[in-house]
């Protein structure tokens, strides 16, 4: 079975065996929820005891699961933790607040997860001018790549960069979490659900009928309350001029 009962089991199996020094530990995503696909793996997030900045991923094959373990220290927790607002994907304080905890040696567990609360709580930070220039910029080379773009061959592999700069955009600049692949569009339907089915509305009339006027129209539609499309005067890296001598 792969329901959430047997994920949970296998997981606290798993822990047992193979970290038994953690002092926490959880079990996130899609398969403690009860939602797992053939396919599902477990995410299972180790703190071990220690001083140093341990941090690293290891994908194990365990009790009839794929295993992806995020192994931390409380160290490289703070520092994960400080790195979230600026990254705008929370996917750690996510696994920390949602997930099933599998191990809780005096609180460490309960300790880290009232963290991931402030720090999901906080939001990101809000976009800098210099970020949404970068956004309206890219945004608008997209765009006018696949507006100019004459073969259905290149449509397929400019409208996804297109859709995903579009979502993170509308993120950022709302100071909301986004995410990658699926929980991109999660994030945006939190949000907005509405843009987010007009962008995936507008993804399948390209990949069907090979029609790019809905995503190149939403394109213009989330620029335009930022000044619209940014072409001419974007600079980026550009040295401060010399100071000219008396």
């Amino acid at each position: 079975m792969r329901d959430a009962a047997s994920a949970v089991a296998a997981a606290r199996a798993f822990v047992d065996g193979q970290f038994p020094e953690a002092r926490a530990a959880v079990v996130a995503g899609s398969a403690a929820r009860g939602a797992a696909t053939p396919t599902s793996d477990l995410d299972v997030v180790v703190l071990l005891p220690g001083t140093e900045e341990t941090a690293y991923k290891e994908t194990f094959d365990a009790f009839g699961w794929t295993v992806e373990a995020f192994v931390v220290t409380r160290e490289s927790c703070e520092s994960l933790f400080a790195s979230q607002p600026a990254m705008r994907v929370p996917a750690f304080p996510v696994m920390w607040r949602d997930g099933i905890v599998l191990r809780d040696r005096n609180g460490a567990a309960q300790a880290v997860r009232a963290q991931a609360h402030a720090v999901l709580e906080r939001g990101p930070q809000p976009l800098t001018p210099a970020g949404l220039a970068q956004y309206r910029h890219a945004i608008t080379e997209y765009r006018d790549d696949l507006a100019g773009a004459g073969s259905p061959d290149a449509y397929f592999f400019i409208a996804p960069a297109l859709a995903d700069k579009v979502a993170d955009f509308v993120l950022a600049h709302h100071r909301q979490w986004g995410g990658d692949g699926k929980w991109r569009l999660n994030a945006l339907r939190r949000f907005d659900d509405a843009l987010a089915e007009r962008l995936v509305a507008a993804l399948d009339a390209l990949y069907r009928a090979e029609e790019k006027g809905p995503l190149l129209e939403l394109a213009e539609h989330v620029l335009r309350p930022v000044g619209g499309p940014l072409r001419a005067g974007f600079t980026t890296g550009k040295p401060a001029p010399a100071e000219q001598k008396p």
